[in-house]
C-alpha cells in the first residue's frame, strides 16, 4: 500500500535510502513534521510526507511498499505494561508507527522523542547578540536559544541547509569560551526494565551540529547511561563535534546519529552538549533537533 499526494496542497516529500522499515520509522519519529511515511523494499526507499492521506492524497495498492502514518502531538510516554503491535492495519498508536502491510504481526514499540526541548523551540528566542537560556536544560554559561534568520553576523538563514523541520531557534553558544546544558530523564517512564535487562531496547541518539564559516567554534553531546543508584552503566555515545573542515567553511548545520544498545540495569538517561570558542568574541558553536528514540 502506498501513500500518493497528487494535489496542490500537498507538501513537497523528503527521499533517503536507508536498508530496513525501521530506520525510516525512526527517521520520521525525529522529524517533527513527519506525518506520513511510504517504504519500499526492493528498492530500499524511504519517503517522508508532511501530509496524511485522510487530508491530502490517496492510498493506493503497490506490492512491496508499506505506508506508516503518525498522528500529530504524539507524546513520547509509554507506560511500562504497554507494547503497541505493529499490525496489517492503518490503526494509529500515541507512541508507534502502525502500518498496512501483509497479514503478518509484528510486535514492536518505538518511542517519541525523549529529549525536552531538543529543538530549541520551547520558550523564547532571541537574536544572535542576545541570550535567552533554554527552558528543561540545566544550563551553565551563555548557551542561549537563537532565532533562524538573524541579521547579527548573517548567521544562520533558513534558505542555509539545515534540517528540514527547523522550527524558529537553534541552540547557540553567545559570549562563552565554554558553555553546557545538561538534561537527565527516567528511561522507566517509557519503557519497563525486562527488555532493558535483556538487552533488547535499542537507542537512536542523533543532533544537528554546526558552525559560523571558517571557524572551528563547535559542539559536543554525550549520551550516559546510569543505574538506580546512579552509577554510569554502558559506554559514553558522543555526537560531534563538526568542524569548518567538515563544513567546508559553510556556515550550515550537519547531521549526526549513533546508534547502540541500551545497557541492562539502566534507569536514567543524561544527555550534555558542550560548546566551546576557539577563536574569541563569540562563541559560534550552534545546534539543533537533539533527539533520543528508544526502539524494541
Amino acid at each position: 500500500m502506498k501513500y500518493q499526494c497528487n494535489t496542490s496542497d500537498c507538501s513537497a516529500s523528503i527521499n533517503v535510502s536507508y536498508s530496513n522499515l525501521r530506520q525510516c520509522q525512526i527517521l520520521c519519529l525525529s522529524n517533527t513534521q513527519c506525518c506520513t511515511i511510504s517504504y519500499e523494499k526492493m528498492t530500499k526507499r524511504c519517503e517522508l510526507f508532511s501530509n496524511l492521506p485522510s487530508q491530502y492524497g490517496q492510498l493506493i495498492a503497490q506490492a512491496g511498499v508499506i505506508t506508516m502514518i503518525a498522528i500529530s502531538g504524539r507524546s513520547p510516554f509509554m507506560p511500562s505494561t504497554a507494547n503497541p503491535t505493529v499490525t496489517s492495519t492503518t490503526t494509529i498508536s500515541t507512541t508507534a508507527m502502525t502500518a498496512s502491510s501483509s497479514a503478518t504481526t509484528i510486535t514492536s514499540m518505538i518511542t517519541r522523542n525523549l529529549i525536552k526541548n531538543g529543538d530549541a523551540e520551547t520558550g523564547s528566542c532571541t537574536p544572535f547578540t542576545a541570550q535567552a537560556s533554554p527552558p528543561l536544560w540545566f544550563v551553565n554559561g551563555s548557551l542561549s536559544q537563537t532565532f533562524y534568520n538573524g541579521t547579527a553576523l548573517n548567521a544562520f538563514l533558513k534558505s542555509s541547509p539545515t534540517p528540514s523541520d527547523y522550527g524558529n531557534c537553534y541552540f547557540g553558544g553567545y559570549t562563552s569560551a565554554s558553555t553546557t546544558m545538561q538534561q537527565t530523564g527516567d528511561v522507566n517512564d517509557y519503557i519497563n526494565f525486562g527488555p532493558i535487562n535483556n538487552r533488547t531496547v535499542k537507542f537512536s541518539f542523533s543532533a544537528w551540529l554546526g558552525g559560523y564559516i571558517n571557524q572551528d567554534d563547535n559542539a559536543r553531546i554525550s549520551l550516559t547511561f546510569s543505574n538506580a543508584t546512579y552509577a554510569m552503566v554502558g559506554s559514553v555515545s558522543t555526537l560531534g563535534p563538526v568542524l569548518a573542515a567538515d563544513r567546508k567553511n559553510v556556515t550550515t548545520l550537519l547531521f549526526r546519529q549513533v546508534n547502540g544498545t541500551v545497557p541492562a540495569r539502566a534507569r536514567y538517561f543524561t544527555v550534555l552538549m558542550t560548546m566551546v570558542t576557539t577563536v574569541g568574541g563569540y562563541n559560534s558553536a550552534t545546534a539543533d533537533n537533539i533527539c533520543l528514540i528508544l526502539y524494541v
